[in-house]
């Protein structure tokens, strides 16, 4: 038998052979320690371990990129507003052609663009290049009208077209994105709704174009920090992540009780970063505007809990859930599987849980 062998790879129980084809992607977990056991009839064992580095395919011809959204930034009410808050970088060998960033996939819903200052509050941002760090050109382009109409509730879609983003390159940028809840507010909105940074969009997809020909899409997920996000863009399947909550049967759902145990699945022996995001709904005024159940506006608190996947795939997250006032207690799960690195390189689904204690009713 044999443990913590890359996707793809098996042992032969009867001849101890490892073989198979490595899965693309594999590179992304690598180094991996691997331990085969052997027994005999007699009753005797013995086991090996060693260390089996799998590097990416494709020679001289890589195509990478990270995403960074409010890198770092220890200020949970930061905004992807502030010039040079958003930084892209060409991590390959290859020229980088085209990124959309797609927020229908965030962690909070009705998050938007909004160039118009018509969506969310009443400033207004576009695409505005703050460094294009040798970058030839960078062009964006608003898509996907969030109301299906015109850009009156803004886009759920940023679209980026480059000249010239070759290998090593850095452009910085900035974008004003709102959650439509506050929609006609004063900026920041209230309880600095407003003010979105890369955590609230933790779950948006990315994807990114190369020179080469080649596409590949990773979502965003946060980067330790109280407002900081990011994405590795590189070829190959992404490992599969998935929560769960005990004895929760759907997401969203409305719970009594603080304690509860998150249950993570993934490669096995990965690492797993579970993300916990207590948040309220604070609207532009009563009734708040396009309001779903469970929609939140405003990241209150955090919490990061990393967690090592069993020889199953499996473990186990007990968690608390808190809830600052009455508007708040919506506590957002999200969680991702981690490279070598540290990087987010799986995301999960999102699990919502509105605690609401027995007093409160």
């Amino acid at each position: 038998a044999a443990t913590g062998l890359p996707a793809g790879v098996s042992i032969n129980a009867v001849t101890g052979l490892i073989s198979g084809t490595v899965a693309a992607g594999a590179n992304a977990l690598s180094p991996y320690s691997v331990t085969v056991t052997v027994s005999d009839d007699a009753g005797g064992s013995g086991t090996a371990s060693f260390s089996w580095t799998v590097s990416a395919s494709g020679g001289g011809n890589v195509a990478s990129a990270t995403l960074e959204l409010n890198a770092g930034n220890t200020t949970i009410t930061a905004s992807t507003f502030v010039n040079g808050s958003i930084r892209l970088t060409n991590t390959g060998t290859v020229t980088l052609t085209g990124l959309t960033i797609d927020l229908r996939s965030a962690l909070f819903p009705d998050l938007v663009f909004d160039p118009l200052g018509t969506a969310g509050d009443t400033t207004a941002k576009g695409f505005v290049v703050n460094n294009l760090g040798g970058v030839g050109t960078a062009k964006g382009t608003m898509a996907l009208p969030h109301n299906g109409l015109d850009g009156q509730d803004g886009y759920d879609r940023l679209d980026l077209a480059f000249t010239g983003f070759d290998p090593g390159e850095t452009l910085t940028f900035s974008i004003d994105i709102d959650p439509t809840s506050i929609k006609g507010t004063a900026s920041p909105g209230p309880n600095s709704s407003g003010s979105v940074s890369g955590l609230e969009v933790s779950g948006a997809t990315v994807t990114a174009a190369f020179g080469n020909g080649s596409e590949t899409s990773s979502r965003i997920f946060a980067d330790g920090s109280k407002a900081g996000a990011t994405t590795l863009l590189q070829m190959g399947v992404a490992p599969t992540a998935v929560i769960s909550v005990g004895g929760i049967g759907s997401s969203p759902a409305t719970v009594g009780s603080a304690t509860q145990t998150v249950l993570l699945s993934g490669p096995a022996g990965a690492t797993m970063r579970l993300l916990r995001v207590e948040a309220g709904l604070y609207p532009a005024s009563e009734g708040g505007y396009d309001l779903d159940p469970y929609e939140a506006n405003s990241a209150i608190a955090l919490q990061y809990i990393d967690v090592v996947l069993g020889a199953s795939g499996g473990a186990e997250a007990p968690i608390v859930l808190t809830r600052l006032d009455a508007a708040s207690g919506i506590n957002h799960l999200i969680a991702a599987v981690l490279d070598a690195k540290g990087m987010p390189i799986g995301v999960s689904n999102v699990i919502v849980l509105h605690f609401v204690p027995p007093e409160a009713i």
